[in-house]
């Protein structure tokens, strides 16, 4: 099922005005003169318009915040116009406020979920030069979001279903205005802050890329009775990015306030394929543009050179149907997008149609300025898709970075159990049968799990999804190790560690597919060979007992071996094409099989389920 389309106010009040032009309806007109059908009709439209202004409105946000409280230590932009002692009015005014507020949580919150007009700072002075001031130097990191207007059509549904910020029913599918009508009910918004209020940076210093994390107290008394992200969310990655303006931007040649778009991620491998997804895209698609672009100029040389008033008839011909051919091409490949720079290189296409069978000089000379004026355009689009390519590198490294470290933790604490396993059998006093004391027990069991170097504590800096599930699992898995040992039960301290090491080999088949994933994005350059060497390492971790291999654990060996078979099953077919000479065609075939198989498994679901 296709996801929901985020439908504007404004777009609603466009189809309300042309609702009440199809039935004749003028603000100034004669209400008299239209029929009884026309007259309902009006009324209607008018009081559907009033309940749409009324969701429009901030108003109620601003009477749960404090109506008093929340002008005396807000200014909304839009209510600012002049300053006494700035020389700057207007937008210029407005605009020289939002740029003083730093890049914050703050800031980038109200350029997600605001609109521009309903933009929020604190009291500030402005001091010779129009430089701003913020009064009592706030941070505008922790100050809250409480007081910020959020607009339901900020809000898109898949990203309001995903945070529970709503509920949608199967008939809100097809009525838009109730979609917005429980977003911007307050519970939904104030869920929202909070949510974003408990997400923290993965990158010091920036804010594209947020984990969210369990409430702080300071966090739960901004916001009594909102319900914590709870476990489902903890961990989960909220990417926000830059919008492309739009075509109706673009043709209007404005530059709006920037505004975000965020989206939400399960889990932080998919939010780091997203990157190489973005980076492929990238890429590509200045290939496309640059060969646009050396065509355009190549022919605009041409007909320069070439198109004099002597030029034989046939060669005019050719040069007009190579244009007419590279236009089209240019639309085809510009027709979808949304960015400014490529909407107004494919409007100027457009006019490129006119060589047509027009071989007048003055003709070829306004089509010859246009084309210089398309490529100008794609040199615009090169230079603002260099940064954009370069935040995508860093967000990248950035999530890599942390990939690394939780798969480094979890292989750690893995590790530590498949070595230390042994102790368990190395002759202790707590199984000798020889009776202890209580002090003597908790000593004894203290000086185990040292050995064992197995603590939950260990696993503090597991904090994003999935790799919070299977260490949520682990620490229920050490205390029951620990209350094993207290109970001086041999049998169940060794259910326990195999338990714990299942569960960790559970997690490195995650990192596998994970990185088979990764793998395909590019599959065109990736040897068959290659993923089946690495699914063959991952049947090495199933294909023996590595821990206590005499001793079977009720309800985990059913997994552990089903597993075992999946991978088997894998490597199997990949070991059939991998020595056979495969097309880069079928190859990306055969990936694409091999993805939508192994996304088929829920691991952290199977994970869960075990006892």
């Amino acid at each position: 099922m296709s996801p929901l389309k985020t439908i504007t106010f404004e777009e609603l009040r466009e189809r309300n005005e042309n609702a009440l032009t199809r039935v004749n309806y003028t603000p100034e007109g004669d209400f008299s003169v239209l029929t009884a059908y026309q007259r309902r009709r009006v009324q209607q439209l008018l009081t559907d318009r009033a309940h749409l202004e009324d969701l429009a409105s901030t108003q109620n946000q601003r009477e749960s915040y404090g109506i008093e409280h929340w002008h005396s230590q807000f200014v909304r932009l839009r209510d600012t116009g002049t300053h006494p002692d700035s020389t700057l009015e207007g937008d210029e005014l407005r605009q020289r406020i939002w740029d003083a507020v730093p890049n914050s949580r703050f800031r980038r919150f109200q350029e997600a979920f605001c609109h521009p007009h309903q933009f929020i700072a604190p009291p500030f002075k402005i001091h010779e030069g129009n430089r701003v001031e913020f009064t009592g130097n706030p941070d505008f990191n922790t100050i809250s979001l409480e007081p910020c207007l959020v607009s339901a059509d900020r809000i898109p549904e898949k990203l309001a279903e995903d945070l529970g910020l709503v509920e949608l029913e199967e008939s809100d599918r097809s009525h838009p205005y109730e979609r917005l009508k429980k977003k911007a009910e307050l519970h939904a918004i104030a869920r929202l802050k909070k949510i974003w209020e408990s997400a923290v940076p993965l990158q010091r210093g920036h804010h594209r890329i947020l984990a969210i994390q369990q409430s702080t107290t300071t966090v739960d008394a901004r916001y009594p009775g909102v319900a914590e992200p709870g476990d489902g969310l903890a961990g989960t990655i909220l990417y926000t990015r830059e919008e492309e303006n739009g075509r109706e931007q673009a043709k209007a040649a404005t530059e709006p306030p920037r505004q975000l778009s965020v989206q939400h991620f399960r889990s932080v491998y998919s939010a780091h394929r997203k990157t190489f997804h973005e980076a492929k895209a990238y890429n590509r698609e200045i290939d496309q543009l640059g060969k646009l672009q050396e065509e355009l100029q190549l022919l605009n040389t041409q007909i320069d050179r070439e198109w004099k008033k002597e030029t034989p008839e046939e060669d005019k011909d050719r040069m007009l149907a190579e244009a007419r051919t590279l236009v089209a091409q240019g639309h085809k490949l510009l027709a979808a997008c949304e960015n400014k720079y490529k909407v107004r290189a494919d409007d100027l296409l457009a006019g490129l149609t006119e060589l047509g069978p027009e071989k007048h000089k003055q003709r070829i000379s306004a089509s010859l300025s246009k084309m210089v004026a398309v490529i100008n355009r794609l040199q615009s689009r090169f230079e603002e898709m260099y940064p954009k390519g370069g935040y995508n590198e860093q967000d990248q490294m950035v999530l890599g970075t942390h990939i690394t470290r939780n798969e480094r933790c979890m292989r750690q604490f893995r590790g530590h159990v498949q070595q230390n396993a042994p102790v368990l059998d190395n002759g202790l006093a707590l199984f000798g049968g020889k009776p202890l004391t209580e002090p003597q027990v908790e000593t004894q069991t203290t000086g185990v799990l040292r050995r064992m170097h197995i603590h939950p504590d260990d696993l503090n800096g597991v904090q994003l999804r999935p790799f919070t599930v299977y260490a949520g699992k682990l620490r229920e898995k050490c205390s029951a190790l620990g209350s094993a040992l207290r109970a001086r039960n041999q049998r169940g301290a060794k259910d326990a560690v195999v338990q714990m090491h299942v569960i960790g080999k559970f997690q490195e088949v995650r990192t596998c597919f994970e990185q088979i994933k990764q793998y395909v994005i590019d599959g065109e350059r990736i040897p068959i060979a290659r993923i089946r060497d690495f699914v063959h390492h991952m049947n090495g971790l199933f294909s023996t007992f590595q821990v206590f291999p005499d001793h079977i654990v009720a309800g985990y060996e059913g997994p552990f071996t089903h597993m075992r078979d999946e991978l088997e099953r894998i490597e199997q077919g990949l070991a059939y094409y991998a020595d056979r000479d495969v097309d880069v065609g079928t190859r990306a075939e055969i990936y694409k099989s091999l993805k939508q198989y192994i996304e088929q498994f829920d691991i952290e679901e199977m994970v869960t389920a075990l006892a």
